[in-house]
């Protein structure tokens, strides 16, 4: 069960032209995401990640009753939040959070860091993968260089 720091909004949002659900509409796209500094996260599992790493959700959108929200969040029927998923099928939450700075100046990397360097990955789903290996083998970052996919893409996350 995700952690719960605030009670969700009195009303459920049930019309894909609400402009909040626009708004989430519009941040699949990297262009509205890199403009307004934001990525999204779906699912609880990666929603517990990016809070125990410090992050506060911006806003929380939930279909499930049984998750609890860290912040503001608003109620959608599960319908709209489908429609509003990245991927086909909404996993019952999705929350939008601020992009930060992970440039390696940002990384304490101690005197003998373990680093992944990846050079033009062209999938999100392929830097996804090799962010989870480089976690799973103890690596403490992952440097993308050159012509490397959107690393706020939530394939990638």
């Amino acid at each position: 069960m995700v952690r719960c720091d605030t009670a969700i909004v009195g009303f459920v949002i049930t019309s894909p032209a609400n402009e909040r659900i626009k708004w989430l509409v519009r941040l699949r796209d990297r262009r509205h995401r890199d403009t307004e500094r934001l990525f999204v996260v779906e699912g609880s599992r990666l929603y517990e990640r990016a809070l125990d790493a410090g992050l506060t959700p911006v806003l929380t959108f939930v279909s499930d009753h049984g998750v609890e929200a860290v912040g503001e969040a608003v109620s959608v029927s599960p319908d709209v939040l489908d429609k509003a998923s990245y991927r086909s099928k909404s996993q019952g939450l999705i929350a939008v959070f601020e992009q930060f700075d992970s440039s390696l100046n940002t990384i304490d990397l101690g005197t003998d860091p373990l680093l992944l360097i990846v050079e033009d990955v062209e999938k999100p789903g392929n830097l996804g993968a090799m962010c989870r290996t480089a976690a799973a083998a103890g690596a403490d970052a992952v440097v993308t260089i050159g012509d490397t996919v959107d690393r706020w893409n939530p394939n990638a996350l």
